[in-house]
């Protein structure tokens, strides 16, 4: 699925409602508080806007 330029989050969260996903399974890790305020974090993005349930694993 192209992003068609949004998101990766919002190409992600497009895609799981697309397929009917009753549930986000994403892996996580952590960067620094600087390099996460420049470029932000999808992981972050995914738990704010999902509507859906997501498993979060580090």
């Amino acid at each position: 699925m192209a992003s068609q330029g949004k998101s990766v989050a919002d190409t992600i969260l497009d895609y799981a409602a697309s397929q009917q996903a009753s549930l986000l399974v994403l892996g996580a890790y952590s960067r620094s508080r600087t390099a996460e305020r420049l470029f932000g974090g999808v992981t972050r993005s995914l738990i704010a806007d999902a509507e859906l349930p997501l498993l979060v694993s580090h």
